[in-house]
């Protein structure tokens, strides 16, 4: 038997054990030379991007780098055809892998013969088992479409922007695939820059090992844009301004010096727009960039906020001629300057832009809401407030929940306060009316109430049989229009103190202006009628004031032929399902819009008949005087008076302006004149009867 010569067998495990290292080291070279083309292409030079890696493909056409950087540069065309003309090549395969999306690649976009990414990737590893590409695809699956977390600290004079990333299974599973080619040696730094920028939590042990490989390799054109990953990594404000700084200094004629440039812009709090200005303004003057356009960007917003609109129509300018168009920051400008023309036919060229590209079954294209809003304050400005209020209007009824646009600014809301008031005056104003009588009414009436409680307790039943009603009704109503304030414990007791308070207080202050308490009072105190003759005039009563407001409304409506407000028909169509909409039967519900009627009867009839008329009268005998002939003067003045009231209240629900005020102050009058007669109660009544007339008859 012969002797088996174990030196091969040695030589053969030693090359073996040193083929990694050989590889890794191969590859690594290759990345070098590479180098320079991909920070062409971070600079948008993919023209030259794309002949410098042309020539190295050339010279190295095994070079997965060198197709790689071409492919980006390239956009990423023809790897098919090149895959399939070349089946089974390394240097394609990385290409491939580094093209495609994480998720399978969709059918319009790529071509049918391209397998999957996964299929892909198994066949790179299998043919090269130590491709960066392949490493760094893996390190891309492990960590999928994870969105890092950002908050924003105020360091020293500086807002800082810090990662909220976090060292867990995935970043663990996608540091092991990169780990071989994280070294301190030439070629490393396109794996480093994508660690720190997509990987790492930002510790020291990683910042200590990058700078390391910086020193490897400091003149390589990467070396920079990995300065700048571990600069954004710190956590201090000075430190991380005086990093880009130096970057900047040291790396005049890098692609990375306007990325640090603006980073430095950035790091400045609005407090400082003098000086981020100055920052960013030498970015109008070069070609390229890859930062220069998002540093014009932030230029323009800077320069608003300093008051420059001139110098920000300019920037805007400037990025409409680079391809990336601020149009909303060119209309701002507009606005500020007084070009008023300008910047409605920019909003409405923009407009039009944005439908025309708009697809069938698709959401409103991005930026189109925005467009609407900045309109509105074009025209807000040029004296048109209700196609303002349109503009308006139509933002805010079709923009998706969370979706930021300048509705949001801190301004916002007065300026569209200011359209509705000039857009409607009469309706703003009663509305502001509205809440100053029922805060009115509701000092007035807890403070007789607090008074004198000892008299509210002799009627206290009729008080709290009417404070029950109208808190029932209320809740009903807010059921008709889907609130859910009818189910809050805290609003139901708020709204049955309310009405309690203004019941009682009608109970003390009308017997104090000799209206007595009508029947219905009585009925509840006695537990029943004694006398039912009497009731026969009171139901006459009733149905003359019901015929009375009935035929004073025809004959309103005869002679002026209304027709429903702007202002109401407006919150009907912004509000669906509101009692605005219910009562102009825009949804068709008959029995919500009854409910919503008779409560605000109820309502109505308990903050003026019983509340202001007796404060009304009272009044008017105080300013008249007390003899007999003053004392029957004040009884009209006083139901004119609470009538007027309540009828401005009204205004701006129907054009003309002036039918509302003429016919809900006849009303009024019908049951100001009921009241004197046989009490609230039966204004009440009255008053329910011709709400529900009204709706149920159409």
């Amino acid at each position: 038997m012969c002797p088996v010569n174990p030196v091969p067998f040695a030589l053969a495990l030693a090359f073996l054990a040193q083929a990694p290292e050989a590889a890794i080291a191969r590859h690594l070279a290759d990345l070098s030379a590479a180098e320079p083309g991909f920070a062409l292409g971070d600079d948008d030079r993919l023209d030259e991007a794309r002949e410098f890696f042309r020539d190295l493909v050339g010279r190295a056409p095994k070079s997965s780098a060198a197709r790689v950087g071409l492919a980006r540069a390239q956009v990423r065309k023809g790897l098919a055809r090149a895959h399939e003309a070349q089946p089974g090549e390394p240097a394609l395969l990385a290409a491939l892998v580094d093209a495609l999306p994480l998720a399978p690649p969709d059918p319009d976009s790529a071509s049918p013969g391209v397998p999957k990414r996964e299929a892909l990737l198994d066949e790179l590893e299998r043919l090269d088992p130590h491709n960066p590409f392949a490493a760094l695809a893996r390190a891309r699956t492990a960590l999928g479409r994870r969105a890092d977390g950002y908050r924003i600290e105020t360091d020293r004079g500086f807002t800082v922007t810090l990662r909220t990333r976090t060292e867990d299974a995935a970043t663990a599973t996608a540091r092991r695939h990169l780990a071989p080619f994280l070294v301190p040696q030439p070629g490393s730094l396109l794996l480093w820059h994508v660690f720190l920028e997509d990987i790492s939590p930002g510790g020291e042990e990683d910042r200590a090992a990058a700078e390391r490989a910086v020193d490897a390799d400091p003149k390589s054109p990467l070396a920079p844009r990995v300065r700048m990953d571990l600069a954004l990594a710190l956590t201090s404000g000075p430190e991380r301004f005086a990093a880009l700084a130096r970057i900047e200094t040291e790396n005049p004629d890098s692609p990375y010096w306007d990325d640090a440039r603006v980073a430095r812009a950035n790091l400045l709090p609005s407090g400082r727009d003098s000086e981020a200005a100055a920052l960013l303004e030498p970015l109008l003057a070069r070609e390229r960039g890859n930062a220069v356009n998002p540093g014009l960007h932030s230029l323009t917003e800077i320069q608003l906020r300093l008051e420059r609109p001139a110098d920000a129509l300019r920037t805007a300018d400037r990025l409409k001629e680079r391809g990336s168009a601020d149009e909303d920051a060119a209309v701002r400008a507009l606005l500020a300057l007084g070009r008023l023309d300008e910047a409605e036919a920019r909003c409405r060229r923009r407009i039009a832009e944005l439908e025309a590209a708009q697809q069938p079954d698709q959401d409103p294209p991005y930026g189109i809401h925005e467009a609407h809003w900045r309109l509105g304050e074009v025209v807000l400005a040029a004296g048109r407030p209700r196609e303002a209020v349109d503009q308006f209007d139509g933002v805010l009824r079709d923009a998706r929940p969370g979706e930021y646009g300048p509705w949001w600014e801190p301004g916002a809301w007065s300026k569209t306060t200011r359209a509705l008031v000039l857009a409607f005056p009469f309706p703003i104003a009663a509305s502001a009316l509205h809440l100053f009588v029922l805060a009115l009414t509701f000092t007035l009436a807890g403070i007789a109430v607090a008074a004198q409680p000892q008299r509210v307790r002799r009627f206290l039943p009729p008080v709290l049989l009417l404070a029950a009603l109208a808190s029932a009704l209320q809740v009903a109503s807010a059921s008709c229009t889907g609130s859910a304030a009818g189910t809050d414990i805290a609003w139901l007791l708020l709204v049955m103190t309310h009405n309690t308070l203004l019941a009682g207080a009608g109970s003390l202050l009308l017997p104090a202006v000799g209206i007595k308490h009508g029947p219905w009072a009585r009925l509840v105190l006695r537990g029943g009628a004694r006398r039912p003759s009497r009731w026969a005039p009171c139901l006459l009563r009733l149905l003359l004031a019901v015929a009375l407001m009935a035929g004073w409304t025809a004959l309103c409506i005869w002679l002026a032929e209304p027709r429903v407000g702007p202002f109401f028909e407006r919150m009907s169509r912004l509000f669906r399902g509101s009692e605005f909409s219910i009562l102009l039967g825009l949804d068709g519900d008959r029995m919500s819009a009854a409910i919503l009627a008779v409560t605000a009867a109820v309502r109505e009839e308990l903050v003026f008949r019983f509340v202001l008329l007796g404060i009304f009268l009272w009044a008017a005998r105080r300013v008249l005087g007390r003899g007999t002939a003053a004392r029957a003067r004040a009884a009209p003045v006083a139901v004119l008076a609470v009538g007027l009231v309540w009828a401005v209240i009204h205004a701006g629900m129907v054009e003309p302006e002036w039918f509302k005020i003429v016919q809900v102050t006849g009303i009024g009058a019908v049951l100001g004149w009921l009241t004197l007669r046989q009490g609230a109660g039966s204004a009440v009544i009255a008053h329910v009867a011709f709400n529900l007339t009204a709706v149920l008859s159409g």
